[in-house]
């Protein structure tokens, strides 16, 4: 087995590194993108989560979040669509409650909400008839920012935000 950056080999990975492996035994159903590799002993605060407490900030001045609100929620190469659950805080950027249970969110704001993962099903880009399931493995932000940020996308960058918690449902 051999691991590649950008197409050049290399002997040693480190957090936050997008890499390739060359392994034999292994099809194209087991190598798609989206795995997280790591060492063992780092395992520690990995866990699978369906749903997550985060912190964002909305960037986009075209969108207003609301619950019930879909996107693409990008970590790592993962690609997954999540749906706001709820919208527990409006905070400005020291943390400070502006208000809590709030309708909706805009440009400029932070907010403190938990997104829950949809079902999916990849088979439109990979032309595979594979249904994934609604859980991902990622950290805390304050355990490792790499696994603990994140962006959310429809049709353009939307927010961007940290993990605080995982499986709050």
């Amino acid at each position: 087995m051999s691991q590649q950056i950008h197409h050049q080999k290399v002997e040693e990975a480190i957090a936050g590194d997008i890499i390739g492996f060359l392994a034999k035994g292994f099809t194209k159903l087991d190598a798609l993108s989206c795995k997280l590799c790591c060492k063992e002993n780092e395992m520690n605060n990995i866990r699978k989560a369906n749903n997550l407490r985060v912190k964002i900030l909305i960037i986009n001045k075209k969108v207003t979040l609301r619950i019930g609100s879909s996107f693409s929620f990008f970590c790592y190469t993962l690609n997954k669509p999540v749906k706001i659950v709820k919208i527990e805080y409006n905070i400005d950027e020291t943390n400070k409650i502006i208000e809590k249970d709030p309708e909706e969110i805009t440009c400029g704001e932070y907010a403190i909400m938990i997104i829950k993962f949809e079902n999916t099903n990849f088979q439109q880009f990979y032309h595979l008839r594979r249904s994934y399931e609604t859980n991902i493995l990622c950290q805390k932000y304050i355990d490792n920012p790499f696994l603990g940020s994140f962006a959310l996308v429809n049709s353009g960058l939307i927010a961007v935000g940290n993990i605080l918690d995982m499986n709050i449902l």
